[in-house]
């Protein structure tokens, strides 16, 4: 699964982590587990125009000499959203990633990718359970944190050549906020105009090249962590209220994450002729199509057990367009992406889905083994679109085994995880594409 992948190694690997980190290996093997860094993954931005377009993916994995290896990777076919460097895994009796072992392992892991280092917790002695956390911003190269408060300005704690890099603001109520700088004594600067509690500041040169790859690890591994962000963008965890509170009270959503037959489809309907007109024809146009009824069923099936509030959220918080491209049927739009689309290719009917990735992170290997066995023809892609944040894998699945997928218990936590961050984000910018008449379909119970 691409949101998981483990290493188990001999005896030989505690040598090179002992030289490499300092740390006094034990004489069992050891299992060092991380998720995913979207260091390794190719992300999105979704324009107003409905489309889709990559940004900034300027590094290939470390392990990508592997892809072509086998461990399961297969070449992507054309997709409609395609990603650069996107590796779709085969998951037909797959476990999660490859095997290495031996001290050259782990000297190429850490040599190559030492930011790991903040991901992976060191297992020594798995049978005991003696296990050691390394320091979060120290395991991602940043020095001491520099007291700032009260201060109007921090320019001579700065180098005019050496304030490039990724900054963490350190609140007083123990928030954090992670960001990009080319100077990063302007942006405190800026930050200090609507933040009256910041305490202090990491900071860690880094390439102008490599900021946004930079900033979406920082900002991923303090989420790991736990920490409470006070970002907005590349984060996955919203913070704080949201206008979504004021449609579906927290309590409620709560229970709809926990309680997967829950399904709220209660409320008023949005009432606006003019944006019914807007797409009529349209939609008079996708009923002609070979798989029109196919797409139909699968659609309505996703917003009825996918999309909190489905009726009361509609084009508010959530949007679903009729032929918006060419074999692009229809897209389920929440807040800034994109979370299903119903595509052709060649010739036939697929969905994509974006979805939370740590619902099947927490899967074991076994049961994730026999999720894709009961759904062979499932497919991932380390694609992520920048509003989801870093927590956010793709899946493909055709469309006749597309709602038996989505069904499945651990598929439908990961849909209603990614939906309701999403709405919890803000609202969607593209209720100006919502289809009335297609929602009639999608809504009708």
């Amino acid at each position: 699964m691409t949101g998981f992948m483990s290493w188990f190694a001999p005896q030989g690997i505690e040598s090179a982590l002992e030289s490499i980190i300092g740390i006094t290996g034990s004489t069992t093997p050891a299992r060092f587990c991380f998720s995913r860094s979207p260091l390794d993954d190719p992300v999105s931005e979704y324009p107003p125009d409905g489309s889709s377009r990559e940004i900034e993916s300027s590094r290939r994995s470390v392990f990508a000499g592997d892809q072509d290896a086998g461990a399961g990777a297969v070449p992507c076919r054309d997709d409609p959203h395609p990603a650069s460097g996107c590796r779709r895994a085969d998951n037909r009796g797959a476990t999660r990633g490859p095997f290495l072992g031996g001290s050259a392992a782990a000297a190429r892991l850490l040599k190559f990718h030492p930011r790991i280092l903040s991901h992976v917790q060191f297992c020594f002695g798995a049978t005991r359970g003696v296990c050691m956390d390394l320091s979060i911003l120290a395991g991602l190269g940043f020095s001491q944190a520099r007291h700032v408060q009260g201060r109007a300005s921090i320019a001579d704690l700065f180098k005019s050549s050496q304030r490039c890099g990724i900054y963490v603001l350190h609140f007083s109520n123990g928030d954090l906020y992670a960001g990009q700088a080319v100077d990063v004594t302007r942006r405190y600067a800026q930050h200090r105009v609507k933040y009256k509690d910041i305490e202090k500041i990491s900071f860690r040169q880094v390439p102008s090249v490599h900021l946004s790859d930079e900033e979406r690890t920082v900002i991923w591994t303090l989420e790991q962590e736990g920490q409470v962000l006070r970002n907005i963008t590349f984060a996955s965890i919203p913070k704080g209220e949201s206008d979504f509170d004021l449609v579906m009270p927290p309590e409620e959503q709560a229970r709809w994450l926990e309680d997967l037959s829950y399904v709220d489809n209660e409320g008023d309907r949005l009432i606006n002729p003019a944006l019914r007109r807007r797409y009529h024809d349209k939609f008079q146009s996708l009923l002609d199509m070979p798989y029109a009824a196919e797409a139909l069923d699968v659609l309505k099936t996703y917003v009825k057990v996918g999309i909190p509030a489905a009726r009361r959220g509609e084009v508010s918080f959530w949007a679903c367009s009729c032929l918006p491209a060419p074999h692009i049927y229809s897209r389920i739009n929440i807040y800034w992406q994109e979370t299903l689309t119903a595509f052709t290719h060649k010739n036939e009917l697929w969905f994509s889905l974006h979805v939370a990735d740590s619902p099947f992170v927490r899967m074991t290997d076994q049961a994730l083994k026999r999720l894709f066995e009961r759904h062979p023809a499932a497919v991932t892609i380390d694609h992520q679109y920048k509003p989801g944040g870093p927590d956010q894998v793709k899946l493909e699945i055709p469309a006749e085994a597309a709602e038996a997928f989505i069904k499945e218990p651990e598929v439908l936590s990961a849909i209603r995880l990614f939906n309701l961050r999403l709405m919890q984000k803000g609202p969607c910018t593209y209720g100006r594409y919502h289809c009335m008449d297609l929602a009639d379909i999608l809504l009708f119970d």
